[in-house]
Parts: C-alpha cells; structure tokens; sequence
C-alpha cells in the first residue's frame, strides 16, 4: 500500500569503503522494485538501468502467511559487496 502511495523514493546506503554512503534512487513498479543510482537518475530520468531489482512474489501469503522475494544485481554496473549492503 505505501510503495502505491509513494512509488518514488531515494535511499542512502552507508559504504565505508568509499566517501562513507552513497545515494540510491528506488521506484516501485507493481510488485518490482527497481534500483539505480540517483545521479544516473538525475543525469538520465526514466532512461536510468537498473542495478538490482526486487521482485515480491505473495501469492502464498494468504495460504500459507508467506511471501518470496527474489533479488536480481546486475553486476555490470554494481558489485556484489555493495549491493550487500
């Protein structure tokens, strides 16, 4: 219900590796969460790709109190370490 009400949000991931975070800008399609930087976003709008997407699968919920979840990276444009986090 919240991601139908506001499907667009950004995120900052904590990578002490790096300059401490960086930003990731989130939209939820239907039951699909897609992620991307938000300076790709920003640079490129809707054309942004991906880096990881987060499907909901919950047709079990009702039956049996359980949803699945399945993370897809893309780890042409984000590592393993970080998409971790």
């Amino acid at each position: 219900q919240r991601a139908q009400r506001c499907p667009l949000f950004v995120l900052p991931v904590y990578n002490p590796k790096r300059t401490g975070h960086f930003m990731v800008f989130v939209q939820w399609q239907d039951k699909h969460c897609l992620i991307t930087y938000l300076d790709d976003y920003k640079r490129l709008g809707g054309a942004a790709a991906p880096y990881m997407i987060v499907s909901l699968f919950d047709d079990l919920v009702k039956t049996k109190n359980l949803a699945l979840v399945r993370g897809e990276v893309f780890t042409d444009r984000l590592s393993k370490s970080d998409s971790a986090k």
